[in-house]
């Protein structure tokens, strides 16, 4: 029997809420916050694999497939983690003052 199954999560926090889903087991997660979305993550696997028997571990029972959507949000998490670590912004010209303001996106609200 294997020594560790490795388990790729995607995570992400969305209306003040964390969410999250394995790759693996297309298990679905969410909580208030980052500690109890971990919390539940860890609760809900093991709970999910005690179901299973030392033969079904080894065949690889547990996994289930998952959404291709997913698995390209994988393969794409680098650039996805750099696009966000930008500063989103954006300006709006007043054609008639000429005045230039810049707004900032900060959680979906604009902030001039």
């Amino acid at each position: 029997m294997e020594e560790a199954i490795h388990f790729r999560i995607i995570i992400w926090q969305r209306n003040n809420q964390f969410k999250a889903i394995c790759l693996e087991t297309k298990l679905t997660f969410q909580a208030e916050t980052d500690a109890d979305l971990h919390k539940k993550i860890k609760d809900g696997l093991i709970s999910y694999l005690e179901c299973f028997s030392e033969q079904e571990i080894n065949a690889k029972s547990y996994l289930r497939p998952i959404p291709l959507k997913f698995r390209l949000l994988w393969q794409l998490k680098p650039l996805i983690t750099w696009i966000y670590s930008l500063q989103p912004t954006s300006a709006n010209y007043n054609l008639r003052s000429g005045e230039l303001r810049f707004i900032f996106k900060i959680s979906s609200s604009y902030y001039y």
